[in-house]
């Protein structure tokens, strides 16, 4: 993640704090965003997890055809029964890979929120102690919270 330390250090300054400690602040900031995971990270991971989605998608109708084949020689003698029979199969295996489908999505969302989320709180809370740490005031730390919240988007 790559934040401008120099928009960064002109925002300080506006709020109130001196050119060299806003420019030390923006370099801390910087330096502890630089390994934060960012959207295109997480667009990626999806991308992989999607990759595999498929791949496991692909390796289910491979078996599902080979099934398949061994079913259309019973077909021959019980052609009405087992086509009755498939159907229904189908229409359960169909509703367990679409719920499949949507946890899998839903656990990718939601893995992607929470850390998403986590990143955020983290990147806050470092932010926020060091900054405490170099004797920044309460009122400075809130308002610097509020700039780099804006940054992180």
């Amino acid at each position: 993640m790559t934040i401008d330390t120099l928009a960064a250090a002109k925002a300080l300054e506006r709020a109130g704090m001196a050119n060299g400690q806003a420019e030390a602040v923006a370099n801390v900031v910087r330096d502890a965003t630089a390994d934060l995971a960012t959207k295109a990270d997480l667009d990626a991971l999806e991308g992989r997890l999607n990759e595999r989605l498929a791949a496991h998608e692909g390796k289910l109708d491979a078996r599902l055809a080979a099934h398949e084949g061994k079913l259309d020689a019973r077909l021959a003698a019980h052609q009405d029964i087992l086509d009755e029979r498939l159907a229904a199969h189908q229409d359960i295996l169909d509703e367990r890979l679409a719920a499949l489908e949507a946890r899998l999505m839903g656990a990718i969302h939601n893995q992607k929120a929470d850390l998403m989320d986590a990143l955020r709180q983290q990147a806050m809370t470092f932010l926020k102690t060091t900054l405490a740490a170099v004797g920044v005031t309460a009122g400075v730390v809130s308002g610097i919270a509020t700039i780099v919240v804006k940054l992180l988007g």
